[in-house]
């Protein structure tokens, strides 16, 4: 067994601001609240990531992303998935036409800082020591670069999260039980719907959902769901 994680070669560093838009007056933070503003504004250091290096170099082959999120799905030589979720987020996608334009809008996506910036790599270490399977996520900074082709204009020069997509043959990462089929939910409904012998481990599940309500997780949709 070994873990098959995001590995990212020794290259560039950058030094970057998540969302410098988040740094307000006092005023501001009075009103609205002072949340992660300061974790939002600080400048860090993060891995250059390029596609053409990463794990044996990956191909971006599709867009995704929830009502929040932009991200960009890749797969390396051996078709094993992964992703890049951005770590900023806008909630303008799940407002009304009404408010869309508006000061609404822009009180609503200045709540983004609401949530630590770079919390996610804290999550795996915690899911590991409780016997959940995981991903091991790492902060990357995607430039525009020709191995994102289409992609480049739109996605490039950003802060993304990048990890592994449980999806298909995982069967050499152990953070993934070495699974050798991994399915996405609607194909598991189809499974349970066409076999009743089929049953999906209840401790387990209760496990996975009682640590996303221990670490706030609340925003799980069903492609999260392997």
């Amino acid at each position: 067994m070994q873990n098959v994680s995001a590995q990212l070669p020794d290259t560039a560093n950058k030094t970057v601001v998540a969302g410098p838009q988040y740094n307000r007056s006092r005023l501001h933070h009075f009103l609205w609240g002072s949340h992660y503003r300061k974790e939002w504004s600080t400048p860090v250091t993060i891995k250059v990531f390029y596609l053409d290096t990463a794990n044996g170099g990956l191909t971006a082959y599709d867009k995704g992303g929830s009502r929040q999120t932009m991200s960009l799905r890749l797969h390396d030589g051996q078709k094993r998935e992964y992703v890049l979720r951005s770590i900023d987020k806008s909630f303008t996608n799940a407002l009304p036409e009404l408010y869309r334009g508006t000061f609404v809008q822009s009180i609503i996506n200045d709540q983004v800082s609401i949530a630590h910036p770079f919390a996610a790599v804290v999550v795996a270490p915690l899911a590991e020591k409780a016997g959940i399977y995981h991903t091991w996520p790492q902060n990357v900074f995607v430039p525009q670069q020709p191995s994102l082709g289409q992609f480049s204009n739109k996605y490039g020069n950003k802060l993304y999260l990048f990890e592994q997509r449980p999806d298909g043959n995982w069967e050499t990462a152990d953070n993934f039980g070495d699974a050798e089929k991994i399915i996405g939910t609607d194909k598991l409904f189809k499974k349970l719907a066409k076999d009743n012998d089929r049953t999906v481990d209840q401790v387990e599940y209760v496990r996975a959902r009682l640590f996303d309500m221990f670490v706030g997780d609340w925003g799980r949709h069903e492609d999260q769901w392997r």
